[in-house]
């Protein structure tokens, strides 16, 4: 019913997306990262092995880590209000 609404915006996403997944958790976890990896060719993913559905708490080194260098990668545009 909503496929479209919402795998259209991964698939040609307006800005870069990085998926940073805990591979533990029962509900999004390695088998939802690798449907994900399926669904869009050349997806950006981070799995992490000691992590499940709350890896920013349980891994917040880890997260942060793979985070920055996503960020650092990207072109930094100054935006104005």
């Amino acid at each position: 019913m909503y496929r479209e609404r919402w795998v259209s915006p991964l698939e040609k996403p307006n800005i870069p997306l990085r998926l940073i997944n805990g591979i533990q958790d029962p509900v999004s976890g390695l088998h939802m990262a690798s449907y994900y990896q399926e669904v869009i060719p050349g997806a950006d993913v981070i799995l992490i092995e000691d992590a499940g559905h709350y890896l920013h708490v349980e891994t917040s080194e880890k997260v942060i880590q793979t985070f920055f260098e996503f960020h650092g990668r990207l072109p930094h545009h100054r935006v104005y209000n």
